[in-house]
């Protein structure tokens, strides 16, 4: 209805204008919408408060160091036998984070929200290692 090619032979520039704009909010929400952290981000902005900034780091020190030694033997895996294994066990942790996003959101329990977010940012990019070195399989 708004995608802005039905509306590129108008001659009306205004209705075209306000095609691509409307066009710009619908995949920019449906972006947001599609993706846990940028939905969860979201709705914790629309709350108030401030996320994933760069001086938020990582204060939980056992899981930071899990993290980096993950990293680590993604790095080194050798068959996708190993990535399998850390794939496997990341999405099942960035569930259970997603998991108490969610029940911290019906508890308003923002500011634990925020801890998580940070969690969640550092398992999307664990997942990313991973599909990355899987490519280097291909």
């Amino acid at each position: 209805m708004f995608h802005p090619d039905r509306f590129s032979a108008s001659d009306d520039e205004e209705i075209e204008s306000m095609s691509t704009t409307y066009s710009s909010f619908i995949n920019n929400a449906y972006h947001i919408l599609n993706d846990d952290l940028e939905r969860a981000k979201y709705l914790l902005e629309n709350k108030g408060f401030s996320v994933l900034e760069e001086d938020q780091h990582l204060a939980d020190i056992d899981l930071l160091q899990h993290i980096m030694e993950t990293r680590e033997e993604i790095e080194f895996a050798n068959t996708q036998a190993e990535l399998d294994i850390h794939k496997q066990i990341a999405k099942k942790e960035k569930e259970d984070i997603l998991s108490k996003i969610s029940g911290y959101f019906g508890l308003k329990m923002y500011e634990d929200i925020k801890d998580q977010l940070v969690k969640l940012k550092y398992h999307y990019r664990i997942l990313e290692a991973i599909d990355q070195k899987e490519r280097e399989f291909i």
